[in-house]
């Protein structure tokens, strides 16, 4: 389960990437986006570890891929 969610995520960043160089063309727009999926995984972190030490973690990985996998499915809808 763990290694078919890191290939999807590995699959979405490379696909976001390649659809906003696509439509911009632009190299910083590129680094831009990976900046942003960069961050909230480094500003969350501390907070993410202090849930999960408190709250079951199957709970917690549950809730944040129905959530990423709500995102995923309302940009593939705007597409």
């Amino acid at each position: 389960m763990r290694a078919a969610s890191t290939i999807a995520y590995e699959m979405q960043a490379v696909a976001i990437g390649w659809h906003v160089y696509d439509l911009t063309g632009s190299a910083l727009a590129l680094g831009l986006i990976g900046l942003a999926q960069f961050v909230p995984g480094f500003a969350f972190g501390l907070f993410a570890g202090h849930i999960a030490d408190r709250v079951d973690r199957r709970r917690v990985v549950r809730f944040c891929q129905t959530i990423e996998a709500s995102v995923l499915a309302l940009l593939a809808l705007g597409d």
